[in-house]
């Protein structure tokens, strides 16, 4: 009938407890020859305390108070400028929407920004000049540039080459057949979309009655372009309206007078 208040040195030995492997209700948990328990689950009312480096397989959604420090959610800054990817990193909250537009309309070079990549590209290819006129008939008017549209991925912080269609020169007059006019050129931006100029209209013959030949709208594969659109060449006495590069008209045929030059295309890119 000893007092356990009166053992005041040594060491009580497991076999004299109640110690066991197994968690329980009102038992001790004994540790086992490596030092760690046994035991599947070890509870505590009052929390734990000290280094959790070793705890693993942690259910997340177990926390039911308190915040995670960013620093531990993903890499990177936290702050209001950015958001979390679901890469697990911060990344800056791009802005909404395309809001500056850059034209050229000569060949030149563009830059993504940092920021940047995707661009809106309206890419329009040169008209084709109009073919010379002889008497009594008229040159064929050229053909439109074509405009090619759409919504493309481009790489940030890189240069994308820009070409600008040329315009079409106009055929001249001659006395053996009006000459024909000189296709627009194509436009591009980058391999991403390119738009091929309207050709030329043909000469006038000097003796058949009949026009030259109407140039041909400026052609885009289909799969480089979410939307196309171009006009051939109009009526003999020309002026053939161009949704790219303005058609040249044909020379008229009384007498017999040159044709008129294409226009030149254009880029314009939203970013």
């Amino acid at each position: 009938s000893l007092n356990a208040s009166s053992v005041s040195s040594g060491t009580l030995s497991n076999d004299r407890t109640t110690a066991t492997a197994s968690n329980g209700a009102s038992t001790i948990v004994a540790r086992d020859a490596s030092g760690n328990f046994a035991g599947s689950t070890i509870t505590a009312n009052t929390g734990f305390s000290g280094s959790g480096a070793s705890l693993t397989s942690l259910n997340a959604s177990s926390i039911s108070s308190g915040t995670v420090a960013t620093a531990r959610l993903a890499s990177g800054t936290a702050s209001s400028a950015n958001y979390l990817r679901g890469d697990s990193t911060w990344a800056s909250i791009p802005a909404g929407g395309f809001t500056t537009i850059q034209r050229f309309n000569s060949p030149g070079n563009f830059t993504t920004p940092a920021n940047v990549t995707q661009v809106e590209l309206i890419v329009m290819s040169g008209g084709g000049g109009g073919g010379g006129g002889a008497t009594p008939n008229f040159g064929g008017p050229g053909g439109s540039g074509i405009i090619g549209t759409g919504i493309y991925s481009v790489s940030a912080s890189t240069p994308y080459a820009v070409t600008v269609g040329s315009a079409g020169n106009a055929g001249n007059a001659a006395g053996g057949g009006g000459n024909a006019g000189n296709a627009g050129g194509a436009s591009s931006f980058g391999n991403i979309l390119t738009c091929n100029g309207g050709g030329g209209g043909g000469g006038a013959p000097n003796s058949t009655p009949a026009a030259g030949n109407p140039g041909a709208a400026g052609t885009s594969p289909l799969a480089e372009a979410t939307s196309t659109i171009g006009i051939g060449g109009g009526a003999a006495a020309g002026f053939a309206l161009s949704n790219g590069g303005w058609a040249g008209s044909g020379g008229t045929n009384d007498p017999g007078n040159p044709g008129n030059a294409g226009a030149a295309g254009t880029v314009l890119v939203y970013f």
